[in-house]
């Protein structure tokens, strides 16, 4: 878990914010979850990545290049890809370029500003990005001034989503 990085906010229900800048995650693996970086957070996860190159990782089962998990109850989660951001290349079973969940009471995903989510690989579901909102709360996703493209789901049994596949998510 973690191949590049493992990063573990325990303190709920507390917000663990996170914002990456400038920086490269490449070249790393793991044989379970996040090859290229691994973020949970038992609370509230406010997590931004500007001008950030994600690519080339590779885990065993969810988010090739990124993992991410916000869970406490009754708190808010969000993830934003801005300012150039891309998450290219990266293999896994679910969610080849990235996988975000949050059973939070709200949550977030937002992919603006020339964002990318280019050429990833999955097995099962989400080639691209793998989005999830929790059973009661659903998930609202906002796709503006980005790219997703050649992404692609390659196995027989998965649901689909070359690109993005959505689960309790809203998505505009």
């Amino acid at each position: 878990t973690g191949g590049g990085a493992y990063i573990y906010h325990r303190d709920s229900p507390m917000l663990f914010g996170l914002i990456v800048t400038d920086a490269t995650v490449s070249g790393n693996s793991a044989s379970d979850l996040g090859g290229g970086m691994y973020v949970a957070a038992d609370g509230a996860l406010d997590a931004a990545f500007a001008r950030t190159a994600v690519a080339g990782n590779g885990s065993g089962t969810q988010g090739g290049g990124l993992w991410l998990i916000g869970r406490a109850p009754g708190a808010s989660s969000a993830l934003s890809l801005i300012d150039g951001t891309s998450i290219t290349s990266n293999t896994s079973g679910t969610g080849g370029g990235l996988y975000y969940r949050a059973t939070t009471e709200t949550s977030s995903f937002g992919l603006s500003g020339g964002a990318a989510i280019e050429a990833n690989e999955a097995v099962s579901n989400g080639g691209g990005a793998y989005l999830q909102g929790s059973d009661t709360v659903r998930m609202q996703a906002l796709v503006e001034h980005a790219s997703v493209s050649d992404n692609e789901q390659t196995g027989q049994d998965g649901l689909g989503g070359g690109g993005l596949y959505l689960s309790s998510v809203d998505a505009t």
